[in-house]
């Protein structure tokens, strides 16, 4: 399934750092961005270390994980292709020995509450293994 054209997009970024000096060139790269993303009505959601690799084969493949959402899939082209994202993306190329870049379209769920978004003790509740059931992608005709 695409992306829904007026629904927000939420970029996860899955980062290896070139050692020694890569997270040095990352931080230039945000510091470069920040603007743009700021322009475009783009909101942190989450930076972090996978300090646990819990499931998979092999060497763990990324160490760093940062997620934007961005108000809509044009927001995130229009500010990609700018000629000064141009510029900044060469700190990111600096930066990475390798990255993921996965585009998520929302889940939106048909019955759970907005005010109530978090299982109770029993495991109950929007986000409970049960609740998987009345979900649906944005832009759904279902």
């Amino acid at each position: 399934m695409g992306l829904t054209s007026d629904a927000p997009v939420t970029m996860v970024n899955m980062l290896r750092f070139k050692q020694p000096d890569g997270l040095e060139h990352y931080f230039r790269y945000g510091a470069e961005i920040a603007p743009m993303l700021q322009q475009a009505g783009a909101t942190l959601r989450y930076v972090g270390s996978s300090s646990l690799y819990v499931i998979g084969d092999g060497p763990r493949p990324w160490w760093d994980i940062v997620i934007v959402e961005i108000p809509t899939p044009e927001a995130f082209l229009i500010m990609v292709t700018s000629e000064e994202y141009r510029v900044a993306h060469v700190h990111r190329a600096a930066a990475l020995d390798g990255a993921e870049l996965i585009a998520m379209s929302p889940f939106w769920c048909t019955e759970c509450s907005i005010d109530n978004d978090m299982p109770d003790a029993d495991g109950n509740g929007p986000h409970s293994v049960g609740s998987w059931m009345h979900l649906e992608y944005a832009g759904s005709n279902q």
